[in-house]
């Protein structure tokens, strides 16, 4: 809600000044309605549209995709965000290639420069059964670990069974104290099942982004996939 009032206070304010500059000097006056334009499409992206994209909570990584969608949610100066997930018994497949997906996560300077994401496959052949891993990008460099098992055998799609998914918490980033980054995942009362953190000191750049769903590696999605993510952080 703060953001969204500073948003508002330099609305205002870039809107005086092109009144004054109209008043004053055409050329001037051109440039500050264009810049007010050009914020008032941003807040429109960033408050409404990125948001609503964001928070409907459900994927789908449609059947030889990679992307469940291409929206870019840019971010500023953030660097831990929290929320839930959870899987379907869709996201589970039998496949040779051990690939490892990618879930939700966190850029700074680009995800392959550095980034830290929950990345997951099914690569111990046991139905039901999710692998998670650390993974993440430390300057380029790629960093990825094997990370404890979540079981979502019981986990069926609410529509199909009328029953709702087993949910987990998460929060994940990088910790300015600590000089680390992490990934904690807990149930949907916050206690904690397992952590992963990397310790490496970083000077991160205060643009940053969110990473969405994505399948592969190479491979595609060899059908239908439904996830939920939820962000909780308000930007």
């Amino acid at each position: 809600m703060k953001a969204k009032i500073s948003y508002v206070i330099m609305l205002i304010i870039l809107l005086t000044v092109s009144i004054i500059a109209w008043i004053n000097n055409y050329v001037l006056s051109s440039l500050f309605v264009i810049s007010s334009t050009a914020f008032v499409l941003y807040l429109i992206y960033k408050v409404w549209i990125a948001n609503y994209i964001y928070r409907r909570n459900t994927f789908i990584i449609k059947k030889g995709k990679h992307r469940s969608r291409f929206t870019p949610y840019f971010l500023w100066n953030t660097k831990i965000i929290e929320g839930r997930l959870s899987f379907s018994d869709s996201c589970w497949y039998n496949d040779n290639d051990e690939h490892i997906n990618k879930l939700v996560g966190l850029y700074w300077n680009g995800i392959h420069d550095t980034s830290i994401r929950i990345g997951w496959n099914t690569s111990d052949k046991v139905e039901g059964r999710i692998r998670l891993f650390f993974y993440c990008y430390v300057h380029g460099k790629r960093v990825v670990e094997s990370w404890g098992k979540l079981e979502p055998k019981m986990i069926m799609l609410p529509i199909k069974h009328k029953t709702k998914n087993i949910e987990y918490r998460f929060q994940m980033g990088y910790d300015n104290s600590g000089k680390f980054l992490f990934i904690k995942i807990c149930d949907k009362h916050w206690n904690e099942i397992n952590r992963f953190q990397y310790v490496q000191e970083l000077k991160l750049s205060k643009f940053g982004g969110l990473c969405f769903p994505y399948f592969g590696g190479k491979e595609k999605a060899p059908h239908n996939m439904n996830v939920e993510v939820q962000i909780f952080n308000k930007f």
